[in-house]
Formats: structure tokens, C-alpha cells, sequence
């Protein structure tokens, strides 16, 4: 644990990280939508997950420094390879409310990066808790009046899930892959995405599957609908 308290520290200290880009592709057209940016530590461990990073920084109380640097890495990496698609950011729903985070999103700081607010797609996890809707509301109304987009992340993971939906109205759902892979063998899971596609299109709500890993599964799931 030590070690890794020590990992973080320098990472933080040193903005030792970058970023890749995960492609979101339409599954009928197969022309890229957009990419989802993720962090990695620039350090050469590749032993380490990055879950592991910043639960670790959450305990030491360093998450929001993590989270800050990852996403300037990502705006400005996307930036200066004119990325000039959907730009999908996983956020802590509540960091949100930090006012830094606000500010770290404004015009004037978007424009540095040459990024249009609304290609930015705030990913808000299922897997997080949020204590306060009615606040976290007025949030998301604040980023939508400036053109963000919210897409809710790892659907269908937790017991809150449809929950989350009804609070927050994302224009995306990522559907968590634990419904996606198998599927083209799994009855109940083709159910459950059925059911999910017909939500999204009374809803004009977009949705994504994760971690397609077989043209079987694919098929599948173009079948279904899923966009």
C-alpha cells in the first residue's frame, strides 16, 4: 500500500500520465462517433490498474488532483490531434459539483484546446453514489445550457440504474458488458437490451454497448438495434 501511496504521489506531482482513445463506432455505418478518453500512468507499470490508482488517491484524498490532471491531459491531447468527434469523459458525479471542475470547463478554457463544448460527454458511472439529486440536477442543467452532454456509464451494473435515468435524462447509455458479452447465446440479456432500445428510442436517448468482442455478439446486437 505504500508503494502505491508513494505511485500516486509521483503521478500527481509529475502529471506522469497520458491518454488513449477508446473509438465509439456506429455499429450500421461503422464510421467512428466518437472516443471515450482514458487514463493510463505514464510510468511503465502496466501491472497497475487504474482503478487501483485512484482508490488509492481517494483514500490519501488526492482523487480530485488525479482527476484534474487526467482531464487536462485529455483535452489537450484531444486538442492537438484534432479529435473532432464526441469526446467521452468519465467523471466523478461528485466532483461535479466542485466549482474547480466548473471552471476547468469553461469557454475561454475549451477554446485553448480547440474543442466546441458541445462534443464533450460528461460519463457519469452507475457505480457511484450520488447523495443529492435535487443539487446534482441544477448541476447537469448548468453544463447542458452550455451545449455538455451526460451519458450515464456501466448500465445495468448496480441496483441503481434505472434510478440514475429517470434523475438525470442522459442523451447516452453505455450498457455495461456484463449484458453484452454473450449475448447472441443469452436469451434473457437479448430481452433486456430489447427492452433498453425501446426505452432509448421513446426517449431520444443513444445508446452504446461495451466491450463487443464478437462479430456474433455484433450481429446481434445490430439486430437488436443498439446504436
Amino acid at each position: 500500500m505504500k508503494n502505491l501511496e508513494k505511485l500516486v504521489n509521483i503521478i500527481i506531482e509529475k502529471h506522469q500520465v497520458y491518454t488513449v482513445y477508446q473509438p465509439v463506432v456506429n455499429l450500421e455505418t461503422g464510421i467512428v462517433f466518437g472516443y471515450e478518453a482514458l487514463m493510463r500512468p505514464d510510468i511503465g507499470l502496466t501491472e497497475i490498474s487504474v482503478q487501483s490508482l485512484f482508490e488509492c488517491a481517494e483514500k490519501m484524498q488526492r482523487a480530485w488532483e488525479l482527476d484534474k490532471i487526467c482531464r487536462k491531459r485529455a483535452l489537450k491531447t484531444a486538442g492537438r490531434q484534432r479529435l473532432e468527434k464526441k469526446l467521452f469523459i468519465n467523471v466523478d458525479p461528485n466532483i461535479m459539483l466542485d466549482p474547480e471542475f466548473q471552471e476547468g470547463f469553461t469557454k475561454n478554457r475549451l477554446e485553448k484546446y480547440k474543442i466546441a463544448p458541445n462534443l464533450i460527454v460528461f460519463e457519469l458511472s452507475e457505480r457511484t453514489a450520488i447523495s443529492n439529486y435535487p443539487s446534482f440536477q441544477k448541476t447537469l442543467q448548468h453544463y447542458r445550457d452550455q451545449k455538455f452532454s451526460i451519458a450515464i456509464d456501466d448500465f445495468g451494473y448496480g441496483y441503481s440504474s434505472l434510478s440514475l435515468f429517470c434523475e438525470t435524462a442522459p442523451e447516452f447509455i453505455k450498457i455495461d458488458i456484463s449484458l453484452i458479452k454473450g449475448i447472441n447465446k443469452d436469451l434473457f440479456k437479448k430481452n433486456m437490451v430489447k427492452s433498453l432500445v425501446q426505452i432509448a428510442s421513446s426517449t431520444n436517448t443513444k445508446l452504446i454497448a461495451e466491450g463487443i468482442e464478437t462479430k456474433e455478439d455484433l450481429l446481434c446486437l445490430i439486430e437488436l438495434g443498439v446504436a
